[in-house]
């Protein structure tokens, strides 16, 4: 689920930051988004790796790859959600 707004900064204020009282919100935007995680698993960094079995494998943490690096994700819905 997200929020997304447009901002109206006032041109006396720091553009990094939002004040409630001197910027104000113009547009807003309601939904939500189905998003899917994958792994490939013929991707070639993946094969010197067992991580099917970890019992029997001694997995350096700083040396073995986390799978994170070897996510794609991929937008499958975008809802806008009414009030």
């Amino acid at each position: 689920h997200l929020v997304a707004q447009t901002l109206q900064k006032a041109t006396s204020q720091d553009p990094k930051g939002f004040d409630s009282v001197k910027d104000s919100v113009t547009a807003e935007w309601r939904g939500s988004c189905m998003i899917e995680r994958s792994i490939d698993p013929r991707d070639p960094g993946l094969t010197n790796i067992d991580y099917t079995n970890l019992n029997s494998q001694t997995l350096d943490p700083r040396v073995t790859p986390r799978l994170d690096k070897y996510y794609t994700y991929r937008v499958t819905e975008v809802k806008q959600l009414t009030q």
